[in-house]
């Protein structure tokens, strides 16, 4: 599959997860079992006809011991939520990120578009300076506070899913929203002039140049 996305997106390094530029973004997990967490989000998780849909906490998923495991050992003490973002998706269109690190598990194959917070000036970036990662699925890994991200991408005709952990909280709705970046708890986010559905949703342009479009 990542050869057949090589050949048709010429324009992009696509790089697997396990490659070493990675760690400047995150780095795997490997230390916990997700598999039954996998098995509810491939089976139950509902797919939208168009577009994507994200649950910040699915109950069912925060009843399984490995919520526990993860707020004990991965969070070091912390609340957790488990949530989900399944979709379609094949653009860049923003970038987000948070105060803290996110926990993303791949249930599907999917492509990730990252860049670093260091590498924006007044919450504008250039996309030369993202990078493109492949994660199989079943791949966990920890994205860092420092790292920019958004809604991954499919790599079939078919669609994405993936577990989205991070802490109790993140990315529910504002008490008041802020008009700027901040737009949701936890969640710092910059669009694409090109994101059309973003920016009706008042985000502000920070990303110059292409808005990639992953060719399957």
């Amino acid at each position: 599959m990542i050869n057949k996305l090589r050949t048709n997106n010429p324009g992009l390094d696509i790089k697997e997860v396990s490659h070493d530029n990675f760690s400047k973004y995150g780095e795997l997990v490997t230390n916990y079992d997700f598999s039954e967490a996998l098995g509810w989000l491939n089976s139950e998780s509902p797919i939208p006809d168009e577009g994507n849909c994200y649950v910040t906490g699915e109950a069912a998923l925060e009843k399984l011991p490995l919520k526990g495991q993860l707020e004990s050992e991965f969070w070091g003490g912390m609340p957790c939520q488990i949530g989900y973002c399944n979709g379609r998706n094949t653009m860049l269109n923003g970038l987000e990120y948070h105060r803290c690190s996110e926990l993303l598990v791949a249930g599907t194959d999917l492509l990730l578009f990252l860049a670093q917070r260091q590498d924006m000036t007044d919450h504008m970036i250039s996309s030369d300076k993202i990078q493109s990662f492949y994660l199989s699925k079943g791949d966990a890994v920890e994205l860092y506070a420092t790292t920019l991200h958004y809604v991954p991408s499919r790599v079939s005709e078919d669609w994405f899913r993936t577990l989205i952990i991070l802490p109790v909280g993140t990315n529910l709705p504002l008490d008041k929203a802020s008009g700027g970046v901040l737009r949701s708890r936890n969640k710092w986010f910059i669009a694409h002039k090109d994101a059309k559905a973003q920016r009706a949703r008042g985000a502000v342009v920070g990303i110059t140049g292409e808005n990639f479009s992953l060719s399957l």
